[in-house]
């Protein structure tokens, strides 16, 4: 009978490994394509477009300077 090296893995190893890979990125896509996507915000036109301008600045009138 032939001894078994130890410095080679066993098939079931690897079918193991690929079965385990296999399920996570399975969970990971799944969980993913579950997800809703999060509303985007308005863009910045349409919110400068939609709020009221402020009001103008008070013009005062020139003060004439004292003779002297």
């Amino acid at each position: 009978m032939k001894p078994q090296s130890s410095a080679s893995p066993r098939p079931w190893t690897f079918i193991a490994s690929a079965l385990f890979h296999a399920g996570v990125i399975g969970l990971l896509l799944w969980g993913g394509l579950q997800t809703t996507p999060p509303p985007s915000p308005a863009p910045l036109a349409l919110e400068l477009w939609t709020t009221a301008p402020p009001p103008p600045p008070a013009v005062t009138a020139p003060v004439a300077p004292a003779p002297a």
